[in-house]
């Protein structure tokens, strides 16, 4: 028989008080549904001689009976003493009980409504009107005033006290610590951490070489893996992000200016005023409102001035448009075997 009341923090002690009530004013009705049942008080129907022969006072007041090792006294049906072979019991109505086996550490006892105890020698259960306590092979939970809360075992314990303050460390050099409205920590394996503030979050994970800062107006993640390191931050409107080599990557002013910068090449953009660049090893793209100018190499080129003019070259060729004219003119391969 396990005698128990199953809560894990920290999401049982929310009905707990009401189901501390409950047990506190059903104490005297709890009824055994398992090995319970064998001391319970029963000495069924008799009659005739067999009552006389057990029961040596059977009047409206007192009951006595007294044969082979059983044994009980009743007054007046509300006081009543039992020494049967299995167990010995006082019971004073309603209101006390004090139940013991005989065979084993079965024990239960109750001063209705002040105290409730219950144990079968592996699990233990006590309830008193302001504090409960519970005790098995899983572990132990105790409650004080309804609003403080521990439980644990071997391995871990945790606190809860209503409605400010969250606790819970295991062995593994795990911990949760909250503290309503302040802050909550999280430190798991390897130095993992998790800071949560109303203000602030920080988070760190050194095994996968990543952390992250965010503030008002401020964020910064940086990870460092087998490959590259990445760092990356924004202050108010403005991100920029680094690589490996503390080389600018990134650059943005939101929502004025977009910027990529890589080791050949960089882009810039600027949604108003309208402009983009981007420059390669050989490439050149500029856009400035309506004017368009791209080069690849020495040769191949355009310049549009929308929408009046339109023109490209390339080492064979050139061409020229407008709305209301088109010339193209092309070198002969002749020539530019010459040329060459």
């Amino acid at each position: 028989m396990r005698c128990q009341v199953r809560w894990k923090l920290p999401y049982g002690p929310v009905c707990l008080p009401i189901l501390g009530l409950i047990l506190l004013l059903s104490a005297p009705l709890l009824a055994d549904t398992d090995d319970w049942n064998d001391l319970d008080y029963d000495p069924g129907a008799i009659y005739g001689s067999e009552k006389e022969e057990k029961f040596r006072i059977n009047a409206f007041i007192v009951e006595e009976e007294n044969w082979d090792d059983h044994y009980s006294l009743s007054i007046f049906g509300a006081f009543r003493y039992t020494d049967y072979p299995l167990f010995t019991e006082w019971n004073i109505g309603y209101l006390y009980q004090n139940l013991q086996s005989k065979n084993d550490p079965r024990h239960r006892q109750y001063l209705f409504p002040f105290y409730y105890y219950k144990t079968d020698g592996n699990a233990s259960f006590v309830l008193t009107p302001l504090a409960w306590f519970s005790d098995d092979s899983d572990g132990y939970r105790n409650s004080y005033a309804h609003l403080i809360y521990t439980g644990g075992n071997a391995n871990e314990f945790s606190l809860l006290a209503l409605p400010l303050l969250y606790y819970n460390s295991n062995r593994q050099e795990r911990y949760n610590l909250t503290v309503v409205p302040l802050f909550s920590l999280h430190h798991g394996n390897r130095d993992a951490l998790t800071l949560i503030t109303p203000l602030a979050y920080y988070n760190r994970k050194p095994q996968a070489g990543k952390s992250t800062l965010v503030l008002p107006g401020y964020y910064h993640h940086s990870h460092v893996g087998q490959n590259k390191t990445v760092s990356q931050s924004l202050v108010l409107n403005f991100w920029h992000s680094y690589d490996s080599n503390n080389d600018l990557r990134r650059l943005y002013a939101l929502p004025l200016y977009f910027g990529t910068f890589g080791r050949d090449s960089s882009t810039h953009f600027l949604p108003a005023p309208l402009i983009y660049q981007h420059t390669g090893e050989s490439q050149n793209r500029t856009l400035v409102f309506n004017t368009w100018y791209s080069s690849d190499g020495e040769h191949d080129s355009n310049f549009h001035f929308m929408p009046l003019y339109f023109s490209g070259t390339t080492e064979q060729s050139a061409w020229h448009a407008g709305p209301l004219f088109y010339y193209a003119h092309f070198v002969p391969r002749r020539a530019q075997i010459e040329a060459q």
